[in-house]
């Protein structure tokens, strides 16, 4: 028999991200992908993801070479949370969510902020999109 389990995680653990930053191309086509962590951090209001400055530019924050094949374009976050509306709300239950992130804007400029330090202080907080954060429950590492 089969169990399913309810995982039981602190404020902390549900503040923690997994992430995976990708390259995908005007056609929609997508290349190489690589692997990272970060956390939510409430900021006026405003969540975020908190991470380095090297996951979302592909290059080394020391000496400015590439770290890889790729720049990312987007991110894939991977967070626990629960629904904040409708009958999932009246009973709430920790699930897994993946929304997908772009890291550039349409002209091309970052949409993350950086240390004013950056690339020297290896650190950028991602804007996380409105209309996810008001469709669930997300806990961020600073409000836990």
């Amino acid at each position: 028999m089969t169990e399913i389990v309810t995982p039981n995680l602190n404020g902390l653990a549900k503040s923690v991200v997994k992430a995976e930053a990708f390259r995908k191309f005007d056609d929609g086509s997508i290349t190489a992908s690589a692997f990272f962590s970060g956390f939510f951090w409430l900021n006026n209001s405003r969540l975020f993801i908190v991470t380095n400055w090297h996951n979302v530019t592909g290059l080394n924050s020391i000496d400015g070479s590439r770290l890889g094949s790729f720049t990312p374009s987007h991110v894939s976050v991977l967070f626990y949370g629960h629904k904040t509306n409708g009958p999932a709300a009246v009973h709430p239950k920790i699930e897994r969510h993946r929304v997908v992130v772009p890291l550039y804007n349409e002209e091309h400029e970052p949409q993350w902020i950086g240390h004013s330090s950056s690339p020297t202080v290896d650190v950028v907080a991602i804007p996380f999109p409105q209309f996810e954060t008001s469709a669930w429950h997300i806990v961020a590492m600073n409000r836990w």
